[in-house]
């Protein structure tokens, strides 16, 4: 699995089982013979991918999001996910170690402990009425947040951006998609670190337009594990 069009052809849970979201369980870091720093993984990138990767729940309204071959899902990025994607884009032998230290820091450690954030890929067959626009969660004018565990506390984004809509198809059906990026500021108050202690993380997608469509998508941690 190498794209997003990969991963959604693949089963994914509605609620996804994770050992920690500070963790690396699968990756690491260590020097090569040159002194250069590299990623060691016990995963391929696709597999992390779907690792850290949930279908979509609807709890209301059509099936917008469902079809035969693909299915809508969200992915959080855990700070083995954000290393992962770092290494991917440039891998991490390619700079100098300090450099390669300071840009783990910069791009990975200091961006997880500020931020959480979460993609959201919506697939829409093509047969569908502007079947483009529900894969936005701004243009079906929707909202989304957060809930931690069983708490009614309802956090929203501070960023969104929305993709460019694309098309694929797979056995003759063709699909509108695109990706959402999501980012919450994981200390919404000075004392409050929302993942510190949170065994469940659940995202709600809540649209408001004709027809409504309400979405969820949740990740499960292992707080014993960390």
């Amino acid at each position: 699995m190498s794209n997003e069009v990969d991963v959604a052809a693949h089963f994914l849970p509605t609620t996804r089982s994770v050992t920690s979201f500070d963790s690396l369980q699968h990756v690491s870091v260590a020097p090569n013979e040159d002194g250069r720093l590299k990623l060691e993984s016990e995963r391929a990138f696709g597999d992390l991918w779907v690792d850290w990767s949930a279908r979509h729940r609807q709890t209301q309204g059509p099936e917008l999001f469902e079809t035969r071959r693909f299915s809508s899902f969200a992915t959080l990025w855990g700070r083995e996910f954000r290393l992962a994607s770092l290494n991917r884009r440039t891998p991490l032998d390619a700079y100098p170690p300090d450099q390669a230290r300071a840009t783990i820091q910069q791009e990975v450690d200091s961006l997880h402990q500020d931020a959480i954030r979460i993609d959201v890929y919506l697939y829409v067959p093509e047969r569908v009425s502007e079947a483009f626009q529900y894969t936005s969660i701004r243009h079906m004018d929707a909202r989304a947040f957060l809930r931690v565990d069983e708490s009614a506390t309802e956090y929203s984004p501070k960023q969104v951006a929305t993709d460019i809509v694309r098309y694929t198809s797979r056995s003759g059906e063709g699909v509108f998609y695109r990706r959402n990026t999501l980012i919450f500021a994981r200390q919404p108050e000075d004392d409050i670190d929302i993942l510190a202690d949170a065994q469940r993380l659940t995202l709600y997608v809540r649209s408001v337009s004709f027809p409504r469509a309400h979405l969820q998508f949740s990740w499960e941690q292992d707080v014993s594990s960390r």
